[in-house]
């Protein structure tokens, strides 16, 4: 009876109006609440005010969790639909009419793509399914949504299963990457050797100056060891290398005012000139012992590319650290000079690789500079000095940019006054010597294009990294930034190139020849300026012209790697939605990694002098490990076989690989790096069972990049007989009956599983032997995983590369049709019309399947230690009755029926023949069997020896595909009217039910 038709007083009434009032917390009106009384909560008065005559107010009712979790729903819905528009806003440069095109498969049914290239080439599942790489599983990653760590690339799901793959514990590093982030940073920042900070017992012998003085401060001391002649040479030296790439200071001023001062009236303290001069001549002499200097001690099979001093005392300490005695003195100020000299400290630092004494002098100047532009009095910019607040302005803005974005270090906001603060023009009376500089150097445009590129930098990080923030995490589909935002931020990359000077100009089939000449622009001059070999002592181009063109065409291919980045973590994470434009931008990706100049010499060779340092090393590992994973995804490996160079490929790695090598003695994230590098290669050479020496892999390039030992494709790994009488199972307390039993239910549910995906019988036989070693190897035991779901994620996994992939849902929506008592498998009787109810899966449900078949694909790929390769009998039984010439007779054809009906029967033998027998055994039998049956004429010869078969082992395969028939029909009467136990929760049921019976 329903609740409308009881009585106004019934209890089901009374309840139900409970339950109403339970959900809305009760609330009384002012009134009421005043008199302390009940109150009816009646709308729009309340009994007691109407009867009184009052006004009846209620309160507002406080927000609950729920609606407050509606409100963030809702603003992060329109910060979405914000970010669409902006996509679709004609003035943000995105058009909404270069939305990404329907997606397609990048191979469907053996035929090549359609629409592609003329450059690219087409691609075929005949090509593709000739490599033998495995599929890259699909994990959750540890802490947020899988592409928020896209700048993280060691978090990705697919580079922990290779780590993972060779014994490597990500839990000790990747773990804490993942959950801590910047603060995990931070602490990998400072290399063991040198967190300690640089030494203060490294200083110059003074004494008191005697001489004039035109200031009053504090007594005046001179360097005996500082003569004028050194002092002047390392001032040149580093207005000859670091001003050109960190352009601050103007050569003349600093001659005439801080140089002039200190040599004659001698340095003091708080002495902004004195600073200025020792940071000067501590730059200098940095950049010539890092030019010529010795290489740090370390491996002596070649010369290193940091060079002066030690790790722990650089080059030009004794000088800094007379400056940073007296920086103390000046460190509230916020002039121009102040700024210079934080600066310059911060540049030191950055030389050292000593990150966070960077970013703390970085921000000492970024907040001096913000107080300058922002606070002083009006700022003539058209003057000189005008001119160098703009140099120190956009220097801290480049500067904190790249700490900000490489190494996540928090910002003081000085970018806010770029509207204010127009570009350098790099003004003022200049000598004859600044004006052949500049004409050869061109140090104002790298600066100026370095300014330019880093707003498409910042783009690329705020707009593509974070298109996916919003992305859910319950999606079959790839959320990675829309295609639309890639195309245009390519785009804009390609206008910036083609936008610079003419003597900035290259060309990417010259990427490593010299710059154009100002008298010949369009041509190149004679010579490359870099090669990959190492010098000891490296070639020196004046107006460090080699360090300015490394470094601006190799942040144009970093840049260039980033934005295309996506369609790597596409193509390992789901290949089956790549399409052709996907392949080409990956191809895209993979080419701009090669030869990288800033890893040539002469530029690699002189580390020390090498602006923006703390950027390089964690890109290099990151391309390390793509290169790594292009040997384990079969997609990137077509496009590595077909797009890329091995030479040229092999070459790059190596010359990554020595950076890390390097920078390790120096800089933390290197030799985290490179220890993590180490143990990988270490472990897979033992595994290999390879003798390792420090000396002969560490540092070769092909220790990376060799794929797995090649698997032969006619044969496959055999079980043990032990592994066949002692399974995981059996040893946790599973019959072997009924352990069979499991195995041959879970075998039939996979081939009908793939009967009605309409996947081939190739990829559903795989499934079927990938299931069926699962259960013989330690660790996959019925107590433990359930047939079911091995079942569908061997199916998945075999799917995922094969020409129809199938996403989770068509998996899911299988498997729950085939264990519903609609299902032809089902023992038990049902309607003539199957009732859709009883195999409907809920999206809940969905979601929750859907991990479970990620998480046990992981699993299945761990428990066979990625061992996933498979050679079947098929196309050798093909051979073989070619080669019997059997087609010859009417008869042929109905043989190989035979035979195939006899093939595919023995996927459910409970003998396991596809794990005991190789493929030529199996297809000889079959071949054996099926023309007895039809009573087809071999030849009178012993013909199976041929085909390396012995008389033994053909009888016994001959007797055990005779017996399947039989066997099927004793497992479907041994559980008709009973379900066979798919899943952990059933075989404890099945154990507890016969441990009754047993007690009976």
């Amino acid at each position: 009876m329903d609740v409308e038709e009881q009585g106004a007083g019934s209890p089901v009434q009374e309840q139900q109006i409970r339950k109403e009032r339970a959900a809305i917390a009760a609330q009384a009106c002012e009134t009421c609440r005043s008199r302390k009384t009940k109150c009816d909560e009646q709308r729009p008065r309340c009994g007691l005010c109407v009867r009184i005559g009052v006004e009846c107010r209620y309160r507002e009712p406080q927000p609950t969790k729920k609606d407050r979790t509606l409100v963030e729903i809702l603003d992060s819905l329109r910060r979405l639909e914000g970010k669409i528009d902006r996509l679709g806003d004609p003035s943000t440069g995105y058009s909404s009419s270069a939305a990404s095109p329907k997606r397609r498969v990048w191979a469907n049914n053996f035929q090549p793509l359609q629409n592609t290239p003329p450059s690219q080439g087409s691609i075929s599942n005949q090509s593709i399914l000739s490599q033998n790489a495995r599929a890259i599983p699909k994990v959750e990653p540890i802490g947020s949504p899988p592409y928020r760590h896209v700048a993280k690339l060691l978090l990705w799901p697919s580079i922990r299963e290779v780590l993972d793959s060779v014994g490597i514990d990500t839990s000790e590093d990747l773990e804490p990457l993942g959950r801590e982030g910047t603060q995990w940073l931070i602490r990998t920042l400072q290399p063991k050797c040198s967190r300690a900070g640089l030494p203060l017992d490294v200083n110059l012998e003074s004494r008191p100056f005697v001489g004039m003085q035109t200031s009053r401060a504090s007594q005046r001391v001179v360097f005996p060891e500082l003569t004028i002649e050194h002092m002047q040479n390392v001032s040149s030296v580093f207005f000859n290398t670091f001003n050109f790439l960190y352009p601050l200071l103007d050569r003349e001023i600093f001659y005439a005012h801080a140089l002039h001062k200190v040599t004659t009236e001698g340095f003091g303290e708080g002495d902004v000139e004195s600073v200025i001069a020792l940071l000067v001549m501590a730059l200098g002499q940095c950049a010539l012992d890092g030019s010529i200097g010795e290489s740090v001690p370390g491996d002596s099979t070649r010369h290193s590319g940091i060079r002066g001093g030690t790790a722990e005392r650089p080059p030009g300490l004794s000088l800094f650290n007379e400056a940073r005695r007296r920086m103390g003195f000046l460190m509230t100020q916020c002039e121009l000079e102040n700024v210079q000299i934080f600066s310059l400290a911060a540049i030191y630092f950055a030389q050292c690789a000593r990150y966070m004494d960077l970013w703390r002098m970085a921000v000492a100047a970024a907040m001096a500079c913000k107080i300058l532009v922002s606070c002083d009095e009006p700022i003539d910019w058209s003057t000189r000095r005008g001119d160098h607040i703009k140099r120190a302005y956009w220097h801290c803005v480049l500067m904190e940019d790249g700490l900000a974005l490489e190494l996540d270090l928090p910002e003081t906001g000085i970018s806010a006054y770029e509207d204010i603060v127009p570009p350098p023009d790099f003004t003022g009376p200049y000598s004859s010597r600044d004006m052949v500089e500049s004409e050869r150097s061109h140090y104002q445009y790298h600066f100026l294009a370095q300014m330019a590129l880093r707003k498409l930098y910042t783009r690329v990080h705020s707009t593509m990294y974070d298109a996916s923030v919003n992305g859910t995490e319950r999606s079959d589909d790839y959320d990675g930034p829309p295609a639309s935002v890639i195309r245009e931020l390519a785009r804009q990359l390609d206008s910036w190139r083609e936008l610079l000077p003419a003597p900035l100009q290259w060309n990417d089939n010259k990427a490593y020849e010299m710059p154009p000449t100002d008298d010949s622009p369009a041509q190149s001059a004679s010579g490359a300026m870099f090669v990959p070999d190492h010098y000891a002592i490296p070639v020196t181009h004046g107006y460090s012209l080699d360090i300015l063109v490394a470094v601006l065409r190799t942040r144009f291919y970093l840049l260039k790697y980033m934005i295309y980045r996506p369609f790597v973590y596409k193509a390992l994470h789901y290949p089956e939605q790549m399409t052709a434009e996907d392949v080409t931008n990956c191809k895209t990706c993979l080419k701009s990694c090669l030869r990288w100049p800033l890893c040539m010499s002469p530029p690699r060779d002189k580390k020390r002098l090498l602006p923006y340092l703390f950027s390089w090393t964690q890109n290099f590992l990151s391309i390390l490990l793509i290169f790594h994973m292009t040997t384990q995804s079969e997609l990137l490996g077509f496009i590595r076989d077909t797009h890329l160079e091995p030479e040229e490929l092999e070459e790059s790695a190596g010359l990554m690989l020595d950076w890390i090598r390097d920078m390790k003695k120096v800089e933390g994230i290197a030799e985290w790096g490179w220890r993590l590098l180490e143990r990988y290669l270490t472990s897979r050479d033992k595994s290999d069972g390879q003798t390792v020496h420090q000396s002969s892999w560490a540092f070769r390039a092909k220790g990376l990049m060799a794929s797995a030992a090649p698997v032969s494709h006619l044969s496959n790994p055999l079980v043990t007989p032990l592994q066949l009488s002692n399974s995981s199972s059996q040893a946790d307390g599973i019959p072997a009956d009924l352990e069979t039993s499991i195995r041959f239910a879970g075998a039939r549910l996979t081939q009908a599983a793939g009967v009605l995906l309409r996947l081939s019988q190739d990829i559903v036989a795989q499934a079927i032997v990938l299931y069926s070693r699962f259960w013989l190897v330690e660790g996959g035991s019925l107590r433990t995983f359930g047939a079911k779901d091995i079942s569908a994620a061997s199916l998945y996994l075999t799917a995922k590369l094969s020409p129809n992939p199938q996403s989770p849902r068509n998996i899911l929506n299988v498997y729950a049709f085939l264990l519903s008592p609609a299902s032809p498998l089902s023992s038990k009787s049902v309607h003539d019309e199957p009732d859709p109810k009883s195999y409907y899966l809920s999206e809940d449900a969905y979601f929750t399947q859907r991990a479970t078949l990620l998480r046990t694909e992981t699993q299945v790929l761990r428990v066979l230690g990625f061992q996933t390769h498979i050679a079947l009998p098929y196309t050798i039984a093909i051979n073989y009755l070619q080669a019997l010439d059997v087609f010859a007779n009417d008869s042929g054809s109905k043989l190989s029926q035979r035979t195939f009906a006899h093939l595919t029967s023995a996927l459910l033998s409970p003998q396991m023949l596809y794990l005991t027998h190789q493929p030529p055994a199996l297809a000889t039998a079959a071949i054996y069997l099926a023309a007895r049956e039809l009573g087809v004429k071999m030849p009178a010869e012993d013909w199976w020896e041929v085909f390396d078969v012995d008389r033994e082992e053909l009888g016994f395969l001959v007797v055990a595909l005779k017996s399947m028939e039989g066997f099927a029909k004793s497992e479907q009467e041994r559980w008709r009217g009973k379900r066979v136990a798919m899943t952990v929760e059933d075989v404890e049921g099945e154990l507890e039910a016969r441990r009754l019976l047993d007690r009976e």
